[in-house]
């Protein structure tokens, strides 16, 4: 398992998709806001690796809808989704939930 953060720990995406789908076995994908499906949810697509995405979905729209809609198109065999207009605010007594 790796933990992508692209700058900030130095492990970006490209490297994955460019040299790893036949070893890739499940992508876990916690993106609060993706606009563009290309890079990450085609390339699990294409290559029949199963995903789990776990985006945000708020008034704004923080999941593009191309991408919801091509998660429907594409059918739920390998995929699974949620979505969640809830985020985590830290606070002094620790970590709290706050529906948006």
């Amino acid at each position: 398992m790796r933990l992508i953060m692209s700058g900030i720990n130095g492990h970006y995406l490209r490297y994955i998709t460019d040299n790893f789908a036949s070893q890739t076995e499940e992508v876990l994908a916690a993106v609060a806001y993706a606009t563009k499906s290309s890079l990450l949810f085609d390339w699990c697509w294409e290559n029949n690796i199963p995903l789990k995405f776990y985006g945000r979905l708020d008034a704004e729209v923080a999941v593009s809808i191309p991408i919801l809609t091509s998660f429907l198109k594409k059918g739920l065999r390998s995929l699974h989704v949620a979505l969640s207009n809830t985020i985590t605010r830290k606070s002094s007594g620790g970590a709290e939930l706050v529906s948006i």
